[in-house]
């Protein structure tokens, strides 16, 4: 009858994230963050600790990696680092967990 109709459709896929194991914070715009890799992340959370348990870096924004420093100050050290992360979002059930990644100076 000449009638025409238009119609759209949003399909977001389900969220996910990753974590790199390695970063080199020295400046030359190259792995020089740690954070988290993904998307529709909705909550997030993440703790970093060096090997004696001390926590040299804390934030809930998904999109603010650690640079390497010792809660903003000083120059962490190379080494192996312990991350631990909460994280929930689109399609993607709540979860807690833990990660190593090494700091190469």
């Amino acid at each position: 009858h000449g009638c025409k109709a238009v119609d759209s459709l949003l399909l977001r896929p389900p969220a996910h994230l990753y974590f790199p194991n390695a970063f080199t914070p020295d400046g030359d715009g190259v792995n020089d963050l740690f954070g988290p890799v993904g998307h529709y992340i909705e909550h997030f959370e993440m703790h970093i600790f060096d090997r004696w348990g001390e926590e040299v870096y804390r934030t809930e924004d998904f999109d603010k990696p650690w640079d390497g420093t010792v809660n903003g100050g000083g120059i962490a050290g190379s080494g192996v680092y312990v991350y631990k992360y909460k994280a929930d979002g689109h399609l993607f059930p709540s979860v807690e967990a833990y990660g190593l990644v090494t700091l190469v100076r």
